[in-house]
């Protein structure tokens, strides 16, 4: 798995990317509350982006999972150890990597964003959310956060007009999510980044 399908998985970073900017006092919650599996549909414009996206929230661990039928493996985030590991299943290994929270803006919402409640609210997969304007310094965008934390909905553009795209759930499942989503395949192997198929040479 490349970098730049790493990105295409876990991004839509120009739909709500991080950026210096202050919080204000209000904003929505920045992740869900009790554990919670999402089936997003994803509309971006770049080439070979996935169009379908499956994310998984543990609330007990703070550890998220991201994968895509069109990706061959998915990504882990421990939001705790600041930690981002990616899964290769054809080649049974992985590896891990520091925590970039620009390339996981696109489904976890952050204090460095800067937002300002839009004008009302949606129903989107059968769960109400309440519509937020969001700002950072690389783009601007809107979202649509159920009030225990669920991203439902992002949309956006970089401000520079190269790129933007979107997310919309098209379902919502609340239930205990099982620990062994959370972590790679025991047969798995280890490997250094540089090892891993795709990497850049050094």
């Amino acid at each position: 798995m490349s970098r730049s399908a790493i990105i295409g998985l876990c991004g839509l970073a120009a739909v709500v990317g991080a950026g210096p900017a202050t919080a204000e006092p209000e904003h929505p919650r920045y992740l869900p509350t009790r554990d919670v599996a999402v089936t997003y549909n994803l509309d971006h414009e770049g080439p070979g982006a996935p169009k379908q996206a499956h994310m998984y929230y543990s609330a007990n661990t703070n550890r998220l999972r991201l994968e895509s039928p069109a990706t061959k493996g998915f990504v882990l985030i421990d939001r705790t150890a600041k930690v981002m590991t990616v899964v290769m299943s054809p080649q049974h290994i992985y590896f891990e990597m520091p925590l970039d929270p620009e390339m996981a803006a696109g489904f976890i919402l952050n204090e460095q964003m800067k937002f300002a409640r839009g004008g009302g609210g949606e129903t989107i997969a059968g769960q109400s959310c309440t519509d937020w304007n969001v700002e950072s310094s690389s783009a601007n965008g809107k979202v649509c956060v159920t009030d225990d934390g669920v991203l439902l909905l992002g949309r956006g553009r970089d401000k520079e007009g190269s790129g933007g795209g979107g997310l919309e759930a098209a379902e919502v499942t609340y239930a205990p999510q099982p620990p062994t989503l959370f972590v790679p395949p025991a047969e798995f192997r280890k490997v250094n980044i540089s090892e891993a198929p795709g990497a850049q040479p050094r």
